[in-house]
């Protein structure tokens, strides 16, 4: 029988509880609903990733911590529903009516056609899908194939996958060109107030 062994120690045993015990095989097994310890290893390196990312940002509108806790907690209702596209509707909905004030991020995280849009989210969808379902750090195309493994080609989750991957690629596209403008713009400031002063101490 298949077991999650990984090489560098995140994963120490199957867990047996929660998701049926013990599976016939490795595609039986990504198929469970439950948060094993290969699911909590994802959860854990999406909040590390969420944290230093918003570190590394000093305009980023979120703090730190608040982005750990968001990409700590975005798949916990992986625990209460019994097919995979439902957690995202149900952790979001569970935090909702506890107060937590990143629950939209939660439901809506992982669909390309959602009718809410945030920075946090947008930092969920990217730690979420360049992060390997062991925890480990992936390309999108890494993640896509290993979508497709899991769940199939044709599937409802690889195809949302492969249109929420579209999307990101397009958002750090634009991400970057705003970054490289703000660059420039503030080049040019620092080298317009440059020529003020040396023409100010000229006069002087």
């Amino acid at each position: 029988k298949w077991s999650p062994i990984s090489t560098d120690g995140r994963i120490t045993k199957k867990q047996d509880s929660g998701f049926g015990g013990i599976c016939e095989d490795k595609e039986t097994y990504f198929q469970m609903i439950g948060l094993s310890l290969e699911r909590l290893n994802h959860s854990l390196a999406v909040a590390r990733k969420m944290k230093a990312m918003a570190e590394r940002d000093i305009h980023f509108p979120h703090s730190p911590e608040d982005m750990f806790y968001l990409g700590l907690l975005h798949d916990a209702a992986y625990e209460f529903v019994e097919a995979q596209e439902e957690h995202e509707r149900k952790g979001g909905t569970v935090l909702r009516d506890n107060g937590y004030k990143y629950w939209r991020e939660i439901y809506y995280h992982g669909e390309p056609d959602s009718e809410y849009s945030s920075q946090a989210l947008d930092l969920l969808n990217y730690a979420d899908m360049t992060t390997g379902s062991d925890g480990r750090d992936v390309s999108l195309e890494e993640r896509l194939a290993d979508i497709a493994m899991r769940y199939g080609e044709e599937s409802i989750q690889h195809k949302k996958a492969q249109r929420l991957a579209e999307q990101i690629s397009e958002r750090l596209i634009l991400y970057w060109v705003t970054v490289w403008l703000s660059y420039g713009k503030n080049l040019c400031r620092i080298q317009l107030t440059q020529r003020l002063l040396s023409r100010s101490r000229e006069a002087a």
